[in-house]
């Protein structure tokens, strides 16, 4: 079985606007155009038998609309391969009940975008929703390291990482881009080995070759 687990889509008449933001801020040629759709269609073509949305709430207004469709999309993901995660914003004071609802509704977990959501992994906020969602069993994903559309930003670095995992041992989490994007040392020395976490891999990701992970190490790659 192959699990694309980092996939992002946008609802049809935003997706072109979003999308197009994104390749043009990160520089990055977008593949596919944003839809649920493409997706599927990009499945069938690789042989991919299931696909995760890891959608961001980037206001704190955006969860209803966004946690409904994840719930709908999860209520047919054995006959699509979509299987979407919920979201939560920093700011929203009624997280409890949030992840909750999420965690009833049998959405498998969360994502947290720190650059994204203009909030620092170890802030007092971000740290309540991962406590929380550690008692509800969730799993809980985080963009980690650099973003190529903020330069410099630091919401989401290693130490801040590190420092989140001191403060809150995480029970089911999710590093993405290797727990740290272009600050692979810093993962090699600060979380490798990390209980209960997953470092991620993407496409044209690679650790330092000097310090590259055996796979029978004693961490998890996603």
């Amino acid at each position: 079985m192959i699990i694309d687990f980092h996939t992002h889509s946008f609802p049809d008449d935003i997706a072109d606007r979003a999308v197009g933001r994104l390749a043009q801020s990160g520089g990055i040629p977008n593949y596919l155009d944003g839809r649920v759709d493409s997706i599927k269609a990009s499945m069938k073509k690789a042989g991919i038998d299931y696909s995760v949305l890891l959608p961001i709430a980037t206001k704190p207004s955006q969860h209803t609309t966004i946690n409904k469709i994840a719930i709908e999309t999860n209520k047919s993901f054995k006959s699509t391969g979509i299987i979407s995660f919920g979201t939560i914003h920093p700011d929203n004071d009624d997280y409890k009940t949030i992840i909750s609802d999420l965690a009833k509704a049998g959405v498998p977990g969360i994502k947290l975008h720190p650059v994204f959501q203009r909030t620092n992994i170890d802030d007092p906020r971000c740290l309540r929703i991962i406590e929380c969602a550690n008692d509800n069993d969730l799993i809980v994903s985080i963009h980690c390291g650099m973003d190529i559309s903020f330069p410099n930003c630091d919401e989401a670095s290693v130490e801040r990482l590190a420092n989140m995992i001191k403060e809150v041992p995480p029970h089911k989490l999710v590093l993405a881009h290797m727990g740290g994007w272009s600050m692979y040392d810093e993962v090699c020395d600060q979380l490798i080995g990390t209980p209960n976490v997953c470092l991620k891999k993407h496409s044209g990701q690679q650790l330092p070759l000097q310090r590259e992970i055996r796979p029978d190490g004693p961490h998890t790659w996603l």
